[in-house]
């Protein structure tokens, strides 16, 4: 019996090690104004605090501060 596999993107990192990737925002069409939203809706204040950010393809957002 084949195992059904569907294809899903890597998630795109968007903050690494407190650094702004502006290429892939860029790329999904946002703003650091959007993604400084979206970390402060996770409780973060500012990008320095964030070790990893990404959104996967489903639009989902992960930040983790690597404590």
């Amino acid at each position: 019996m084949p195992v059904l596999i569907k294809y899903a993107a890597l998630p795109l990192p968007l903050i690494t090690q407190g650094k702004v990737e502006d290429r892939n925002l860029e790329q999904i069409q946002q703003t650091r104004f959007w993604l400084k939203n979206q970390i402060q809706f996770k409780g973060f204040h500012d990008f320095k605090e964030v070790v990893l950010c990404t959104i996967d393809h489903k639009g989902r957002i992960y930040v983790d501060a690597g404590n």
